[in-house]
């Protein structure tokens, strides 16, 4: 696939998280391929496209969904989701990389804050360069601090820009 990245041209590859469109069931009532906190998360019957999206919904709490971790090598990523809801400064997409091919050995993360309004389902995307060492990754969609956020997210992807 090429595409236009910062006014250039680049060659993006395949898709790196499993169940990107989190579509796919795994435990009843919840999405394949993604983990979840105990509270405050809920695998939503509102989609971008399809039928389901991820629910963060929570005052003065943390929440989080995470992806399968995915290999990753030296090179640069896309990050990128669909919201729609209430934001907050402590409301974000998130890479994080992981020294060891199994999402162990954490290193760093690089965010995107979703912090605001999003009346319709809006793009979030950045690109970021992995750190040195880097072998995995996982993604995130979450609240670390306590906040109050209603928010949705949707067909996420990370896909490596050569």
């Amino acid at each position: 696939m090429i595409i236009a990245t910062r006014g250039h041209i680049s060659t993006q590859t395949y898709e790196l998280i499993a169940n990107a469109s989190v579509e796919r069931g795994g435990i009843p009532g919840w999405p394949a391929e993604w983990y979840h906190s105990a509270a405050g998360t809920a695998w939503a019957n509102i989609a971008r496209r399809g039928n389901h999206s991820l629910h963060i919904q929570v005052i003065a709490q943390t929440a989080d969904w995470r992806s399968v971790y995915f290999g990753v090598k030296a090179g640069t990523y896309h990050l990128s989701g669909y919201v729609k809801g209430i934001g907050s400064n402590q409301t974000f997409l998130t890479i994080r990389w992981f020294s060891n091919p199994n999402g162990t050995g954490f290193i760093s993360e690089d965010n995107i804050s979703l912090d605001g309004t999003f009346a319709d389902w809006t793009l979030r995307q950045q690109d970021f360069v992995a750190p040195s060492g880097a072998q995995s990754a996982d993604v995130m969609f979450r609240c670390p601090a306590a906040t109050t956020a209603d928010i949705y997210g949707d067909d996420f992807s990370v896909r490596r820009v050569q």
